[in-house]
Formats: C-alpha cells, structure tokens, sequence
C-alpha cells in the first residue's frame, strides 16, 4: 500500500470562490460570463471577467473593478461591441444563414457551407 500524504493546513493557500455568472444570447451567439472576485491577481485586486463562446474564452482587456455588477457591465457592452463589429464585417451573410447556411469558421469569411455538409469540403 501507498502510505498517505499528509499536507499540513498552513500549507494551503485558501481560494476566495465569490463568483457571478451570466449568460447571454446576443446576434445569434451564445456567451457565457463568469465575474469573480481574484485579491491575488497581477493586474490588481478586483472582479475579474471571463467570457466564452462555445468552449473558447475570448480575450479581453477588461480591468479589475470594484464590484461583481460593475464588471458584468462591462463585459456585456464589449460583447455587444464586439458583436456588431462582427456583423457589420460579415456584412449580408446573415440572411443566407437564417435560411439554413453556415460558415465554417470566423477566418473562413464569405464561404458559405451548404446546408447538411457540417462544414466538411470534399474535392
């Protein structure tokens, strides 16, 4: 057998969990926001944001702010900045997506995918 490990309590560094979440459905895309208080971090003691789409945490220069309310603020005006950035660039490919479309990818712009192929392009 394995002895056990026994780490001492002043070993532990405690974790302050304070968190607000949010999500969120803006242009069709959904979002998830997380707001959580971090007194340890670089960038200063503070709520931070995080923000994902689909898996993938988008980056951000949001600062640190002093409370929860504040900083979900915040990251929903630089989602819906982002937003419509994002559909001004795409431009009219909404509409043939509202018809059953899609595009493959973000750095694929102007291809369009027809409908039942789930992105796969065979020669």
């Amino acid at each position: 057998m394995t002895p056990a490990v026994y780490a001492r309590p002043s070993a532990a560094v405690p974790l302050d969990l304070a968190k607000r979440d949010l999500p969120l459905t803006l242009g069709g895309r959904t979002f998830a926001v997380r707001a959580y208080l971090d007194g340890r971090a670089p960038d200063g003691p503070g709520w931070h944001a995080v923000i994902v789409e689909h898996r993938t945490p988008l980056d951000h220069g949001l600062v640190p702010t002093a409370d929860p309310e504040a900083c979900l603020a915040a990251a929903v005006r630089f989602l819906t900045a982002a937003v419509a950035a994002d559909a001004t660039d795409r431009g009219g490919e909404e509409a043939w997506e509202s018809e059953g479309g899609a595009l493959p990818a973000r750095g694929m712009r102007g291809v369009a995918v027809p409908p039942g192929t789930e992105g796969r392009i065979t020669p």
